[in-house]
């Protein structure tokens, strides 16, 4: 380790077992550290081929969505054009992680509780959200996995199955009988400062029966490429494309700062852009009617409510519309001087609601 540690090694080759070993062993002492500490990466030889055996044809990486495991589709990648071998990604999710957590809460509920906990309700929404979900995100891991490699070079095969990872990766080696096994050192579900191996990893180090590499490089996919893979447009969105930003003004800098942001996308993407502003004339209405219920018969005559009720209708509701008309005004002159036309909407109300029913109505 100390050596490795010191050195610049593009791979550590090793046996799985040394001339100490002892038998029914899975993996030497040696072996096992130099796989949990060391940075770099690690060939660890399991199998030695028999003679006239026919040689093994398919590099199968495991992919799970972290970088790591995105680094190993590289490196199989790599191996697989030097040494003329194809490539197969595997992905596994677990469906039924919920079943054995449904089990013991319902196990230990009051008949009080359960009523409020409404358990099989609960059970069938996971069974049709989460677990299909679940399904869906692995395979959008797989596709981003073809995408990578495809920009190598190189087309894989793809496989996704539900269970226990380790054991459903292993059960698939022992069926398939692959050349290799390459896997990232950790795991999606392992932060970025971790360097011991992941359990997943370890568990297949021990039991694969084919040689195994694990990689500690690192591959993150581009945004665009796990968005087109991961996001699934519904048949609604798919009809027709949609063409306006739409961009709430309310004269604050940050107001003014996502109409340059919606300037920007509108001319990368060919979009129009539209300007809301909502005022809300109704406030001293409701301030109004506070008042008068709990002033004094003299206290009214000298707040004379209703001359302070008709001064605020014609001045202060009619200058609120007119100070978001000249924020919209301001938007427009901004968007005008970045060679930008837009549309302005100007409405009367409370303000999330009344720009909600207007993306509702205009989509």
């Amino acid at each position: 380790l100390r050596d490795i540690a010191e050195s610049d090694y593009d791979l550590v080759v090793l046996g799985a077992l040394g001339v100490g070993r002892v038998r029914d062993s899975q993996i030497g002492s040696v072996c096992e550290r130099v796989c949990r500490h060391a940075a770099g990466d690690v060939l660890v030889v399991k199998r030695v081929p028999a003679e006239n055996e026919p040689e093994r044809d398919t590099i199968l990486v495991g992919v799970d969505g972290s970088p790591q495991s995105f680094g190993a589709l590289v490196a199989a990648c790599e191996l697989a054009q030097a040494l003329g071998k194809k490539v197969e990604a595997i992905a596994v999710y677990d469906p039924y992680l919920h079943y054995s957590v449904f089990n013991g809460v319902v196990g230990v509920l009051t008949e009080k509780a359960a009523k409020v906990f409404r358990f099989e309700e609960q059970n069938q929404l996971h069974e049709e959200i989460i677990d299909t979900g679940l399904a869906k995100i692995y395979q959008s891991h797989l596709d981003v996995a073809g995408k990578i490699a495809a920009d190598h070079g190189v087309e894989i095969k793809k496989t996704l199955l539900d269970g226990k990872a380790y054991q459903k990766v292993l059960d698939h080696v022992r069926k398939t009988e692959p050349w290799l096994l390459v896997l990232g050192r950790i795991g999606v579900h392992s932060g970025p400062e971790e360097t011991a191996l992941g359990s997943n990893s370890e568990n297949l180090l021990r039991l694969a029966t084919c040689d195994v590499v694990l990689t500690s490089k690192s591959v993150v996919p581009s945004i665009d490429m796990k968005a087109e893979e991961s996001i699934r447009w519904t048949p609604e969105a798919g009809e027709a494309e949609r063409d306006t930003i739409l961009v709430g003004v309310d004269g604050s800098p940050q107001s003014f700062g996502a109409l340059m942001t919606a300037i920007h996308l509108a001319r990368t993407f060919g979009k129009k852009v539209e300007l809301i502003g909502v005022y809300d004339p109704y406030l001293h209405y409701s301030v109004f009617n506070g008042i008068v219920n709990v002033l004094t018969e003299k206290a009214a005559k000298v707040f004379r409510f209703e001359e302070q009720n008709q001064l605020h209708e014609e001045i202060i509701d009619t200058g609120l519309a007119q100070i978001y008309q000249s924020h919209l005004e301001v938007a427009e002159k901004v968007a005008q001087e970045r060679g930008m036309e837009i549309t302005k909407t100007l409405l009367d109300g409370k303000a999330y609601e009344k720009i909600l029913d207007h993306v509702i109505k205009t989509k």
